[in-house]
Order: structure tokens, then sequence, then C-alpha cells
């Protein structure tokens, strides 16, 4: 297996993880406390951020444009963590 299908398995095991649990936040989320609410926008940026160095060793195009999508949702993800802090109860 090459470097590049290692990171992106690597990337793709990780996201799938993190959609379970967004599923979960985004149906519970009006009784997550705040400090959960904090926690969980931290967890979207951070695989974020992780997710967009990973993808600078993959030169596939194919998984370069599925993580692209993986990014796109985690950024999705956190804002909507965002607004739930904010937001009124």
């Amino acid at each position: 297996m090459g470097r590049d299908t290692e990171v992106f398995n690597e990337i793709s095991r990780r996201y799938r993880a993190l959609e379970a649990q967004f599923s979960t936040f985004q149906a519970q989320w009006r009784q997550v406390s705040y400090d959960g609410l904090r926690q969980m926008e931290y967890i979207f940026q951070s695989e974020f951020d992780w997710a967009k160095e990973k993808k600078d060793s993959v030169t596939d195009e194919g998984q370069l444009a599925s993580i692209d999508t993986m990014i796109l949702r985690y950024e999705e993800w956190r804002n909507f963590a965002r607004d739930c802090i904010t937001a009124p109860r």
C-alpha cells in the first residue's frame, strides 16, 4: 500500500468515526453543556486542521477530491457547533 493510500485511509477512518459522533451531536445538541459545545467545536476544528495538513502528502487526484469533501464537512460541523454555542436554548 502506498503512502497516499495509507494517509487517505487514515483520514477516511477518522472522518467516519467523527461523522457518527456529529450525527448524535446534531440530534442532541440542546442537551449538551456549554463546555461540551466548546469541546465539540474544538474537536471539529482539530480534525479540520489535521486533515488539511495530512492532505499535503497525498498526490492522487481522486483521493484529494474525497479529502477536500471531508475537509468541507469538518468545516460545516465546526460552524454548526459554533452556531449552537450562541443559539438560544
